[in-house]
This record gives C-alpha cells, structure tokens and sequence, in this order.
C-alpha cells in the first residue's frame, strides 16, 4: 500500500501516520465522523500528533487508489420541509481492511455485536454500490434530524 499511495501524486508520507490514520478511520467506519472527529480521534489515541491538512491530504490520497469511499448523503427536493443530516458517510471499499486494523478476529466480532453491525454495514454498502454501479445507478444514505434512516 505504501508504494500505492505514492504513486498516486508522488508525495512521499510517512507510513506510520498512514497506520494511524486507518486505525482511526477503522473505529469510526460507517459512522458520519468528519474529518476533526477523525482528528481528535488520532490525537487522543496516539503519541505523535498530526495538523488537520496533513490527514486530510492522506485521505485524499486513500481515496484515490479506492481504499476508503464516501457514502454521499441524500438529499430530498430544494423546498422540502424534511430537515435531514447531509454528512457523508465513510466506508473502506473493502471493510475488511477496517478489521485489520482494529485487530478484530472473528471470535472478538462474536462479541461486539455493534463493531460487527458497523462492519456488516460497510459490506451491504460495498455489495450494494457494485450492483448500483452495474445498473449506472447512484447511492446515498439517509438520516433525518431523529436519527432515522441509514
């Protein structure tokens, strides 16, 4: 992966904040997390920290070679009354990676049932964008202000 991302703009980045920022992106996966809870989320967990620009630059990158894809919000007609949540969502294209990286075994995901419920979500999301994608079809997610929706 770490020839992957540097290929993409020939950049090099430090490989060590790219663990660090898939670790943090694997704990908030399926989660609408902006990139300052992503943040906050790396700083209050690692010893070494990090400016905004620079995990938003690595994010960029990971989703240029398709590791991580945003699920866009939907978003009902201009003059809607429906007051919904317009934040994206965000999945690795694969959650698989996002059990690596929070070192889940089969056996732990057994036992945490609300990691698992994330990761089974991410994989619907996957499954669903390459048949959406086969039929030239579009994806969002939907969350109206009580919480409703997904």
């Amino acid at each position: 992966m770490e020839s992957d991302i540097k290929t993409t703009d020939e950049k090099k980045r430090n490989p060590y904040k790219m663990r660090v920022i898939l670790r943090s992106i694997s704990r908030n996966i399926s989660t609408p997390a902006a990139n300052t809870t992503i943040l906050d989320d790396i700083i209050s967990n690692e010893a070494e920290g990090m400016h905004i620009n620079t995990m938003e630059d690595y994010i960029c990158a990971l989703r240029k070679i398709y590791v991580v894809e945003d699920l866009p919000a939907w978003s009902p007609k201009l003059r809607s009354k429906t007051a919904i949540r317009t934040s994206e969502i965000r999945h690795f294209t694969d959650p698989a990676i996002a059990a690596y990286f929070l070192g889940a075994s089969a056996k732990d995901l057994e036992y945490d049932s609300n990691t698992f419920g994330l990761l089974f979500e991410s994989m619907v999301i996957r499954d669903l964008r390459v048949y959406t994608q086969a039929l030239n079809g579009d994806l969002y997610q939907y969350n109206d202000k009580n919480g409703f929706g997904s």
